[in-house]
């Protein structure tokens, strides 16, 4: 082979492996365009769920007051002992009533001094003591219990909320139907885009903290004590807190896959 020839076969083979590279360069580039072509539905699913409250949890306000601060804080604290007398009887444990919060705080007046002129003057010492008591809701155990603080010589401020025993239970309830909720609505969407689910893409999910209680709320003020006949009459056998209403929702991303790939199938 000559000098030409040679110069000229190598031309021919520098073309080929230019065509070859070209080749893949167009391959790789149709393959991105076909990945950024790709459909993909988002769908947010929602679940709901009504549960019946089956549980019961008092807070109670207990304040002790007078001038002298350890007086004030023996008020309170007389009341406590009452008030823990009385669950006793009841069938409540030692521990069952909890403390879950303590506050002393001063209480001023006002008053004229000789000038005529008005001027704040300390009261009085005001020890505080937040109290919490949780137990299975049922009308009648309900109205034993507030029969008894009323009775027991204690005068608490009372709040009254009810809840749920299983809280994690119905978190998995509500989750797992909002996903059945997603995939029955992106189903439809697929069908009526001509297209059919393919594989979940992704979830997005931010949990929340929610507040598991009915929005039957009861306040008895700390006069009450005087009526425990009233208190059972109030929470009778025909007493029924309103359901506790629950929502949760999360965003479902599936690959949508055209029909007549589907049909290929």
């Amino acid at each position: 082979m000559n000098l030409r020839q040679e110069s000229h076969a190598l031309s021919c083979l520098f073309r080929i492996r230019n065509i070859g590279r070209k080749d893949r360069r167009s391959s790789k580039g149709a393959q991105r365009m076909r990945c950024s072509m790709e459909r993909k539905i988002t769908v947010q699913g929602g679940g709901k769920i009504r549960v019946k409250p089956d549980l019961v949890e008092l807070t109670l306000q207990i304040e002790g007051r007078d001038r002298k601060y350890e007086t004030a804080a023996r008020n309170a604290g007389d009341q406590i002992e009452k008030l823990s007398s009385a669950l006793s009887g009841l069938g409540f444990g030692e521990k069952e009533l909890k403390t879950t919060g303590f506050n002393v705080r001063t209480e001023y007046e006002s008053v004229r001094d000789q000038n005529g002129e008005y001027r704040e003057q300390f009261a009085r010492y005001v020890c505080s003591h937040s109290l919490k008591l949780t137990f299975d809701f049922t009308p009648e155990r309900l109205s034993e219990t507030l029969s008894g603080i009323a009775s027991s010589g204690a005068e608490p401020q009372l709040f009254i909320s009810f809840t749920a025993k299983n809280p994690e239970k119905i978190s998995s309830a509500l989750l797992r139907a909002a996903a059945k909720n997603a995939r029955e609505k992106a189903r439809i969407l697929a069908k009526a885009s001509d297209a059919a689910l393919g594989e979940l893409v992704s979830i997005d999910y931010g949990f929340s903290d929610r507040a598991f209680y009915s929005n039957t709320r009861v306040e008895m003020q700390r006069d009450f004590g005087g009526a425990p006949m009233m208190a059972k009459a109030a929470f009778g056998a025909s007493f029924a807190p309103e359901e506790l209403e629950l929502s949760d929702h999360a965003m479902f991303v599936w690959k949508l896959i055209p029909k007549n790939k589907e049909e290929q199938k």
